[in-house]
């Protein structure tokens, strides 16, 4: 019959169906129109990202050529300009597939998520500036610029590979879950490269010793409190 159905509750009966039509994160006007955002400014960059890359590359592993990167200043303006610009894709990854996720962002709306973790980021790198007020002294000049900056000359390249390896498995339909591990895992090997460069560049000028205090205080303490306040439930 046609009335068959007639007054029956379509809708969905249960809190699990009611929140499986939650929205999606590209559902988010915010995140739209920051990702769009992020392209254009990527895309104006492009020119000079593409000149650079093969020396950041170059700079990944070795002290020395960290050093000349910070006696040009063209070169180290246009080097803090592109990791600028690579922020954006960065916080985007982090936020879509919780790279870090502490419990006080799921408290948020979708709108302020990528806003909050860029004000973890911001933090971090106050911080790491702050902490290098307190260098040793016989740490000053392109070395002490070089310790300090090449968290940023190690940022460029792992985007690069974060933004290849995702577009990759986007394309192979890869599950988030296994995309989040793959990002993350991509994030701790390119920052074990960059403590092992940073380390070489303070034994440039400092004893071991004072490399070793200098490096937990610069790079690792700031790191680990990022970690844990990504860990807390």
């Amino acid at each position: 019959m046609a009335t068959d159905g007639f007054g029956t509750l379509h809708l969905p009966a249960t809190p699990a169906e009611i929140a499986g039509m939650e929205p999606s994160w590209s559902d988010c006007t915010v995140n739209v129109i920051i990702t769009l955002v992020a392209v254009i400014l990527f895309v104006i960059n492009l020119k000079d990202y593409l000149r650079q890359l093969p020396a950041l590359s170059g700079c990944l592993f070795r002290a020395r050529p960290n050093v000349s990167l910070e006696h040009s200043i063209h070169s180290s303006t246009e080097r803090n300009l592109t990791a600028l610009t690579l922020s954006l894709p960065f916080l985007l990854m982090v936020d879509r597939f919780g790279l870090y996720r502490p419990s006080f962002i799921d408290t948020l709306e979708p709108q302020w998520t990528i806003a909050s973790r860029a004000a973890v980021l911001a933090a971090f790198v106050i911080i790491r500036w702050l902490i290098s007020l307190l260098r040793p002294s016989k740490l000053n000049g392109d070395e002490s610029a070089a310790a300090v900056n090449v968290l940023f000359t190690s940022f460029i390249p792992l985007v690069t590979v974060m933004l290849a390896s995702l577009g990759t498995m986007l394309i192979f339909r890869v599950p988030d879950d296994s995309i989040r591990i793959v990002l993350l895992a991509e994030t701790a090997a390119f920052y074990l490269a960059f403590l092992l460069v940073s380390g070489r560049i303070m034994a440039l000028r400092c004893s071991a010793l004072q490399t070793f205090l200098y490096l937990c205080a610069l790079d690792i303490i700031p790191a680990a409190l990022i970690v844990a306040s990504g860990m807390m439930l």
